[in-house]
């Protein structure tokens, strides 16, 4: 998405800045940004994988911004990224269809936009099902740490009614899930099913190959640059967000639970 947008803004004569680190995500917005805004002035912002209170910061100062990704309940800022709420009930309502009844959403961090969404998806999908009582179960990871993965799933492997399916949000989470399962000498998708709700290209090298949800990344780089253009020029519309709904790319991993 990055690279697209950077060639538009070029076509565009615009130029576009780059500024990350740890103090983004470390320091209160309230102190960091008025000095760096000054000292770093800018047509539009872009603020990508930004906490609650950045979003807060840039609502309340009216300085032009756009998000890429997910903008937090209640706030009013422009931006576009992915459906995740959309993605995560189409895959819930997927596997319900399906038969299975007690299902695992693995999160990332909840306390980032995008994830509420997604848990926010996974819970409607089971209160709309009028079938068979199910149950959803949200396990959430905020770290890359396989272990400690793992020891969640073997505390659900080992509850009386174990999962039949995952829902899992991030790629390398995915790995750990389906290889973790493995070892446990569970087949996918003889004995759980598994969906993941991002794309990388490491999946394709898996078996058997997952099932997962691709968005057009340059579409998005287009929603994105039309974005910025209007809070430049001064047109955009307050809370106007355009988020892609990804497709789903079916794979081999799932199936009907085992009777």
């Amino acid at each position: 998405v990055l690279d697209i947008f950077r060639g538009l803004c070029a076509e565009a004569g615009l130029n576009l800045e780059l500024l990350e680190g740890q103090r983004f995500t470390r320091t209160d917005p309230g102190r960091l940004m008025p000095r760096l805004v000054r000292t770093h002035p800018k047509a539009c912002w872009i603020l990508v994988m930004t906490s609650r209170r950045m979003q807060e910061w840039f609502e309340r100062s009216a300085v032009p911004a756009v998000v890429y990704g997910n903008v937090y309940a209640g706030l009013s800022l422009n931006g576009t990224g992915i459906n995740y709420h959309a993605c995560i009930r189409h895959a819930a309502a997927l596997l319900l269809a399906r038969g299975h009844r007690r299902i695992a959403l693995v999160a990332y961090d909840t306390q980032r936009a995008g994830e509420q969404d997604s848990v926010r998806g996974f819970r409607e999908a089971f209160a709309s099902h009028r079938g068979d009582a199910a149950v959803p179960i949200v396990v959430e990871r905020p770290d890359s740490d396989p272990d400690a993965l793992c020891r969640q799933l073997d505390g659900l492997l080992r509850a009386p009614q174990r999962p039949t399916a995952f829902v899992v949000s991030h790629t390398h989470h995915y790995a750990t899930v389906a290889t973790h399962l493995a070892s446990r000498g569970l087949r996918v998708p003889e004995d759980v099913s598994l969906i993941c709700r991002s794309e990388d290209p490491f999946l394709q090298f898996m078996r058997p190959r997952p099932a997962f949800y691709r968005a057009n990344m340059e579409v998005a780089a287009k929603l994105l640059f039309e974005r910025v253009r209007q809070a430049i020029d001064g047109t955009a519309k307050p809370g106007d967000q355009r988020l892609l709904v990804p497709e789903l790319v079916p794979g081999g991993s799932v199936a009907a639970p085992r009777k």
